[in-house]
């Protein structure tokens, strides 16, 4: 995802397995719909006519010497809703919001709502925000008392690993954000990339090195959500629906 966009691309006709490893890969999408996967360990460019490269970035993570700059609680609720929401959409990349409440006295950042937002362009590898649903979305989190701690989007059929334009995306809109003394995460969400029909999830925020911005995994605690909050998720869900419907 990023905050403008003038390309598109067409879906994917298949789904790909990705073996693990430690650097990034590199997908590359013909006009045919066809796409070719690329171990990328370093930071290369492929210059061919035609075909659009996209790659996506390992993520780092914290330990004991490097701490994570804080912890994240993630309401199930939220994680049903951001599921769902990506489920609806199987070769169009979705998109939306995340609402919650950082502690400073506690150094948590607790994720509570995911508001869903409509796109103004979307394919299998890449969506661009509406503005105006933005702007929507964020009202309906204020509202509820909330920040806007973080966005989310998915990648349909593959890894949820970042790719370099989410990289790009995160590390500006987390600049933004810490402007304000909060902080902002990115989750990216796979509903059919797993052979187990499991959906796999990793949530983000970048960091600044010598190289340039470099992502960094955020570990989560997935926390249980009161009844009260029943009627809000049933609420958002229809909001998805509606959000995948009007594309």
């Amino acid at each position: 995802m990023r905050l403008e966009g003038d390309l598109t691309w067409k879906a994917c006709k298949r789904k790909i397995k990705y073996p693990p490893h430690d650097g990034g890969y590199t997908l590359i999408h013909t006009e045919s719909g066809e796409v070719f996967v690329q171990h990328s360990p370093e930071n290369n460019k492929i210059n061919t006519r035609g075909i659009k490269p996209i790659k996506l970035i390992h993520c780092k993570s914290y330990s004991a010497s490097n701490k994570a700059p804080y912890r994240i609680e993630l309401e199930v609720s939220a994680l049903v809703l951001v599921d769902v929401h990506s489920h609806l959409s199987p070769k169009c990349e979705v998109i939306g919001l995340l609402g919650g409440v950082y502690n400073i006295s506690s150094n948590v950042l607790s994720i509570i709502t995911a508001v869903p937002c409509r796109t103004i362009l979307s394919s299998n590898v890449h969506c661009d925000m509406c503005p105006v649903s933005q702007c929507e979305s964020s009202e309906l989190i204020t509202s509820k008392g909330l920040s806007v701690v973080g966005w989310y989007h998915s990648h349909p059929n593959f890894d949820p690993s970042p790719s370099d334009t989410d990289v790009n995306t995160q590390s500006t809109l987390q600049s933004w954000f810490n402007e304000t003394g909060k902080p902002f995460v990115g989750l990216i969400i796979s509903p059919y990339v797993s052979v187990h029909n499991v959906s796999s999830y990793r949530c983000c925020q970048v960091k600044m090195e010598n190289s340039g911005p470099v992502p960094y995994q955020m570990e989560m605690k997935v926390t249980s959500f009161s009844d009260s909050n029943m009627l809000s998720l049933r609420q958002s869900l229809e909001a998805a629906l509606q959000t995948v419907q009007k594309k």
